[in-house]
């Protein structure tokens, strides 16, 4: 009986080696809880001293004050892209009355040089062709008046003396007035090159954007311009049987640039293409009517 109440000791769970024992956390670990605990302490005491409806506002203050920045900078973001929209199109308007206004001095050009080498069959084209170059000049004046974000008028200025002189056309010199003609044309190209850096539209980021407005205000007005020099002297030259070899060699260096520049002008449909645009139906055809014209004419007049 004495053994029986006798109490026995619990046995002792086995004592645990070095590599078994639980890991302490790290000193440095300790240390940084603490210290965010200390940075936090005054929002924690702010918070548990302060009423339901408050701590309510102040989270949503702290959603809605980010959230209304984002949105004022995608405001922000697309009136500026609405600006140079609204400028870009403001741009491209003026832009088809200059090269329309182009065509228009190129065309007068070949007439007026017809009735200097004898056709005098052109005179009445050249009454007509007068009209039409007064007439659109006074559409391209009234257009630059209508401006509201691009300012024209120095420029044009200048310019409109130009063209409206050119309406005297005859003159015992065709070679000055050829030269005036190609001036007025040069003053365009210079122009529109002008408004389309001022409006951004050569500097679109859109790349097939970018590629078709940079062919349309640099290398097609260069091939053009190209295209109706060689039309104009080369008539010139065929009215007149043994026109000097020079004049024959300024047509063939007119064919040259005619090549150069249909060549810069596939390139740039090219790139278009592989931007995603899509290239004008009528293109590929003008551009294989050209290069024939300029093949035909190299083999006329180099001989």
């Amino acid at each position: 009986m004495r053994r029986a109440q006798e109490v026995r000791p619990e046995p002792q769970p086995p004592a645990m080696h070095s590599e078994h024992a639980p890991h302490s956390p790290p000193q440095r670990r300790t240390g940084a809880a603490l210290l965010l605990r200390r940075l936090m302490a005054p929002g924690e005491h702010l918070m548990r001293n302060l009423r339901m409806r408050t701590k309510l506002a102040l989270v949503a203050a702290a959603a809605l004050v980010p959230l209304s920045l984002l949105m004022a900078l995608s405001l922000g973001r697309l009136w500026d892209d609405r600006q140079i929209i609204q400028s870009e199109l403001e741009g491209a308007r003026v832009a088809k009355h200059l090269v329309g206004l182009a065509g228009t001095v190129q065309r007068h050009r070949s007439l007026v040089h017809r009735v200097a080498m004898g056709d005098t069959a052109a005179a009445g084209e050249v009454e007509d062709s007068d009209r039409k170059l007064a007439a659109d000049v006074a559409q391209v004046a009234q257009a630059l008046q209508g401006l509201q974000r691009l300012d024209l008028r120095d420029d044009w200025a200048q310019l409109q003396k130009q063209m409206l002189a050119l309406s005297n056309g005859a003159s015992d010199n065709p070679a000055a007035v050829f030269d005036s003609h190609v001036r007025a044309v040069r003053g365009l190209q210079a122009l529109i090159e002008t408004t389309a850096e001022r409006t951004l539209l050569d500097l679109d980021p859109v790349a097939e954007t970018y590629y078709l407005a940079n062919a349309a205000t640099h290398s097609l007005l260069q091939l053009q311009e190209a295209t109706a020099q060689a039309r104009a002297l080369g008539t010139g030259i065929l009215m007149r049987a043994g026109d000097s070899p020079h004049r024959r060699a300024a047509v063939l260096v007119t064919v040259g640039q005619m090549e150069r520049s249909a060549a810069d002008v596939r390139a740039q449909l090219a790139a278009l293409q592989r931007a995603g645009g899509e290239v004008p139906g009528s293109a590929p055809q003008a551009l294989e009517l050209i290069t024939r014209f300029a093949s035909e004419t190299q083999t006329l007049f180099a001989g």
